[in-house]
C-alpha cells in the first residue's frame, strides 16, 4: 500500500496496527529501493 502511495498511517490502520513505525519494520523488505526516487526529489528541491 505505501509503495503505491497510501500513507503510513493509514496503511497501518488498515492491516490493525496501532504502530506505523511497525508496518514499515515488517514490510520494509517488500519495498523497492527509493533511491533514485530519493535522489529525484532533492534535485527538484522537495
Amino acid at each position: 500500500m505505501v509503495s503505491a502511495g497510501e500513507d503510513v498511517k493509514a496503511s497501518a490502520e488498515y492491516l490493525g496496527r496501532s504502530d506505523p513505525g511497525l508496518t514499515l519494520r515488517v514490510h520494509a523488505h517488500l519495498r523497492p529501493s527509493g533511491q533514485e526516487r530519493t535522489r529525484k526529489a532533492v534535485d527538484c528541491g522537495l
